[in-house]
């Protein structure tokens, strides 16, 4: 999972430098297109529960590079407010 983390943050960060553009369609149909392409057209339902947990967590990871670069898109904007800290920290 770190690994998955490191990568997508990479990813999230070159298609914001990049000035590429957020689309809500990107961060729900493209996972579930990535599983589809790994379940089903490269057939690892053949696998098995491996082919499955292959094919989900490549789905997570389109859907978490995704998320990021909307964080990124939503921290430049104007609007955006950081959350105030919480009380646990405070003390």
């Amino acid at each position: 999972m770190d690994t998955l983390n490191r990568f997508s943050t990479i990813t999230a960060q070159q298609r914001f430098v990049a000035n590429r553009a957020f689309r809500w369609s990107d961060l729900l149909v493209r996972p579930l297109i990535r599983f589809v392409r790994g379940y089903v057209f490269k057939r690892g339902f053949m696998d098995g529960a491996h082919g499955l947990i292959l094919a989900v967590l490549n789905s997570y990871g389109v859907f978490v590079k995704y998320a990021k670069l909307w964080e990124l898109r939503r921290r430049q904007s104007p609007v955006f407010k950081e959350l105030p800290e919480s009380a646990e920290t405070e003390k």
